[in-house]
């Protein structure tokens, strides 16, 4: 078994590992909601309400744990020495990282200023945790790019 671990590149472990612990961090939470509406910001009063990335992202998470899948499988036929394609990391590791900065930047700003209803995001650790993941993901596959 270790023989076979040592046939992956720095970058397919990297975007492997990196895919793996994204995918654990969907669970967490991402964001603090809070209805931040009424007059002039005054609020509802009411509590904030903890939300993980498949909550806050809907259909976008399917696609995060899709792009964070590829990573893992990749690395799961090389471990298992079957053919894998050679973008299968690269792509997958890139796409996570891309899709999970977009997505939080859209949650964070997607907030209106005097609307009588509107909910205010806060990052929780899941995000921070979920965006780290996912640049190690993201820089694996650029390594994969590079042939490291």
């Amino acid at each position: 078994m270790a023989r076979r671990l040592k046939a992956l590149s720095v970058g397919e472990a990297l975007a492997a590992c990196g895919g793996i612990v994204f995918l654990a961090t969907m669970l967490l939470a991402w964001f603090a909601q809070r209805s931040a509406g009424g007059t002039a910001g005054q609020g509802r009063g009411e509590p904030a309400v903890a939300v993980n990335a498949w909550e806050a992202f809907g259909l976008l998470a399917a696609f995060l744990a899709i792009a964070a899948s590829l990573a893992i499988v990749h690395a799961g036929m090389r471990i298992a020495a079957r053919p894998s394609p050679a973008l299968l990391a690269p792509v997958g590791g890139l796409l996570t990282g891309v899709l999970a900065v977009v997505g939080s930047a859209v949650v964070l700003g997607n907030s209106a200023c005097c609307d009588l209803f509107y909910t205010a995001s806060a990052p929780r650790f899941g995000m921070y945790a979920g965006l780290v993941a996912a640049v190690v993901s993201c820089l694996g596959g650029i390594l994969v790019l590079r042939g490291r």
